[in-house]
């Protein structure tokens, strides 16, 4: 009989191999489409590349605070990977994308609407398309370290945000190309703090909310009720691209659009979109976790046992986590705090854990079940 575990690792040994390749061939196509770019603006790279790397780690440091339950941590290679990719094969793929769908426009309507709503046009279609696959690829390779929505969606924000990071630098590029001689670091400042500023919502955003409309979709088949499985998956893939849609719609002042929205309110529409998916997605990881801790008393090989019960008891709710070291730093002072701090990490990890991605590791039995996403369970993994 096959070991599951040996049966599983040739797959992911095949994704390894078409992750690496797939990243160094686009690199090579970025390097080969922009490189040009970068030397001619070489001193002005070199100037803002320190405030470009700084905004990148505070940017990570917030999107990794949207994982509470700390879902990932234990991942984090999946998502250096998936943010990899975003920022390398999903980017090429969309820019071939874009220039493809920018010529069928003008066969279908007038070229000056074509011109005007390209980019609301292309841009969800081709872009949504490539960073979900750039998704999948991650989900079938690492299918035991993502299985729950809260992993789909960190695992779909990491990928456009590596897409935001490399399409921000090569506007940023672009302006110096349009800048007049001797201006090209000015204009490129201003062209980076207009993309720093509008990084929410971004492509992070419509990605992590599609991610979780693929991996709903891929589970479908085994969900106790597919047909809503699959309809509940395609309002989220639906919403993805009604976000990006809404986002790059024409301009206010332009007046032959017939949809004026200002900036405000596209915010306001996709945080609200946004907002709605994130929280659903955190009541199902609260839920999950607190019904972890509550098997903790009834089965004695569960590695959770050798916490202390008030640490478990915390770890549903982030006040109640708070709550904890509150009364441990009011009790014992600022090191028995933070002892609770590193208990609670501790426990987190130790509940979220799954095997390590990119192994053929068989998942632990205390992982087998999955959580709830509203009132919709998701199928236990064999």
């Amino acid at each position: 009989m096959t070991d599951p575990a040996t049966a599983s690792a040739a797959p992911s040994s095949r994704h390894r191999q078409l992750v690496l390749w797939s990243t160094v061939l686009s690199v090579l196509v970025l390097a080969a489409l922009y490189g040009g770019q970068m030397v001619d603006s070489f001193v002005a790279v070199l100037v803002l590349l320190p405030v470009w790397l700084v905004f990148i780690a505070v940017m990570v440091v917030l999107l990794v605070r949207l994982d509470p339950f700390r879902t990932t941590r234990t991942h984090r290679r999946v998502l250096l990977t998936a943010a990899g990719l975003g920022g390398t094969l999903a980017v090429v793929l969309a820019t071939a994308g874009d220039e493809l769908l920018d010529t069928v426009w003008p066969t279908l309507m007038p070229s000056e609407t074509a011109e005007q709503w390209s980019a609301a046009l292309s841009a969800p279609i081709a872009e949504e398309l490539v960073k979900l696959l750039c998704v999948y690829v991650l989900i079938t390779a690492t299918e035991r370290a993502v299985l729950r929505p809260a992993h789909a969606f960190l695992l779909g924000v990491f990928v456009g945000f590596g897409f935001d990071v490399v399409e921000d630098f090569i506007y940023t590029l672009n302006a110096a190309v349009d800048a007049d001689p001797g201006s090209e670091l000015g204009d490129m400042t201003t062209q980076m703090a207009v993309r720093m500023a509008t990084i929410v919502p971004g492509h992070w955003t419509f990605t992590g909310v599609g991610a979780v409309g693929l991996l709903l979709l891929l589970q479908a088949k085994a969900a106790p009720e597919p047909s809503r499985r699959r309809v509940i998956a395609a309002g989220w893939l639906a919403a993805a691209w009604f976000m990006h849609f809404v986002w790059d719609l024409p301009d206010p002042g332009d007046e032959q659009s017939f949809l004026q929205i200002g900036t405000p309110a596209r915010w306001i529409i996709d945080m609200v979109v946004f907002g709605a998916l994130y929280r659903s997605i955190q009541r199902g990881e609260r839920r999950y976790v607190r019904n972890r801790v509550e098997k903790v008393p009834t089965d004695p090989a569960d590695p959770l046992g050798v916490m202390d019960p008030e640490v478990s008891d915390s770890l549903d709710t982030v006040r109640a986590r708070r709550a904890l070291r509150s009364q441990a730093r009011r009790n014992g002072g600022r090191r028995v705090a933070a002892a609770i701090k590193a208990a609670q990490v501790q426990a987190l990890d130790l509940l979220q854990a799954t095997p390590s991605p990119f192994r053929g590791t068989p998942m632990p039995a205390a992982e087998a079940a999955t959580p709830a996403l509203g009132r919709h369970r998701f199928p236990r993994q064999s």
